[in-house]
């Protein structure tokens, strides 16, 4: 199959759960039939578009670089506009607990409920954060350009500070999935395995 409608460079694609395909360019994003028939373009999107998470309730979030977050719905409905970020977003994942984590170059993440209200800003990075997760008790974990990893506890404050170096910076940087279990910090990185991600350097 030839998916065929895009008028810019597509960024990326992704398969929902019900086996829907998403795909995005910097100014759309479509949704396709198995066929490869578009079934719905989002519009008044903005500018570069960064990329999008399917939520629980079968909606979608969008993220760009307008420093705002958008909630559609299947129909291509634009249901809520998340303002706050002050810089362009760099991510968001979706919480167990259906809440939206995003982040930002402003140095912040936000976390967000599914009305579109803010229900938390986290700040304490002096850098852009390049990206978060979330661990199996809740908590929320952010490593960012300056070199520090943040596990943040109750009232978004700073619990653990970690720092590293710019050799794992870059890893990272180039998409390595972080594995965290427990307190182990570890790297996965496609050529050498597993990796520490610190030696015990924990301020």
């Amino acid at each position: 199959t030839t998916f065929k409608g895009h008028q810019h460079q597509i960024i990326g694609a992704k398969e929902l759960e019900d086996g829907t395909i998403v795909s995005w360019s910097e100014t759309s994003l479509r949704i396709w039939g198995e066929k490869g028939n578009c079934l719905v373009v989002l519009t008044q999107l903005a500018p570069l578009i960064r990329g999008f998470n399917e939520l629980q309730d079968g909606n979608i979030v969008t993220w760009a670089t307008d420093e705002t977050l958008r909630i559609w719905n299947r129909k291509g409905e634009c249901l809520k506009i998340l303002e706050g970020h002050l810089g362009a977003i760099e991510g968001v994942t979706v919480l167990k607990n259906e809440n939206i984590l995003s982040w930002s170059n402003d140095k912040t993440l936000k976390m967000w409920n599914k009305k579109g209200e803010c229900l938390t800003t986290f700040k304490g990075h002096q850098h852009q954060i390049i990206g978060a997760k979330e661990l199996e008790d809740g908590t929320i974990v952010s490593w960012s350009n300056d070199k520090t990893m943040r596990v943040w506890g109750e009232c978004a404050k700073t619990v653990q500070l970690f720092h590293f170096t710019t050799e794992f910076l870059n890893v990272l940087n180039a998409g390595s999935n972080l594995v965290i279990n427990n307190e182990d910090f570890l790297l996965s990185d496609l050529f050498y395995g597993l990796k520490p991600l610190f030696s015990g350097n924990q301020y």
